[in-house]
């Protein structure tokens, strides 16, 4: 629902103009989910903030995975998020956190002390790994963002260091709707 009011606020789109845009964004969550957004749901959602009175509590637990779970390339989308991740020119990151389990999730190799961080067998010798990354880093401290903004400019091949801003998701698109447009 956030992206759908953004992209009608930020871009001047019509609600049906910013739900098919919606649409058609492929969204991962390797650690599940409890429930879909109304136009995502396929079956039995719990939508965001309700109490799931009459929803089969088994069947929704079982959509969560744990962090182990989740990294398991076997029983979940994670080598499909990774493939994706390396075809990307821009990768944003809003509300993220930069765990480093979460990390490692995205990035084989991203805690360990090298200077190549996507030498690692399941991306080849080189992945000539480029994006822009972007991002929202709210309330962390300065140097929390140092090391972040570091290990991202580790991962990528001739990048500028990341723009992570200390905002929250809606002040990000008022300070990036442009560089996110095109």
């Amino acid at each position: 629902m956030f992206l759908k009011e953004a992209f009608k606020q930020y871009y001047d789109l019509k609600a049906q103009e910013s739900e098919a845009l919606v649409s058609k964004i492929k969204f991962y969550h390797p650690y599940g989910t409890v429930g879909e957004l109304p136009s995502h749901s396929e079956s039995n959602p719990v939508r965001f903030g309700e109490k799931p009175e009459n929803v089969d509590l088994i069947d929704v637990s079982n959509r969560i995975r744990t962090f182990t779970e989740g990294v398991d390339p076997k029983d979940s989308n994670i080598l499909e998020i990774r493939n994706r991740l390396l075809e990307a020119e821009k990768i944003v990151f809003l509300g993220f956190g930069f765990d480093d389990l979460n990390m490692s999730l995205l990035f084989p190799g991203a805690n360990k002390e090298n200077d190549s961080i996507l030498v690692d067998p399941a991306y080849g010798e080189s992945s000539g790994f480029s994006p822009q990354f972007l991002g929202t880093v709210h309330k962390m401290s300065a140097d929390n963002v140092k090391v972040i903004s570091e290990n991202l400019k580790k991962m990528s091949v001739g990048i500028s260091m990341p723009k992570l801003d200390d905002c929250r998701c809606c002040e990000f698109f008022d300070n990036y709707w442009k560089a996110l447009g095109g």
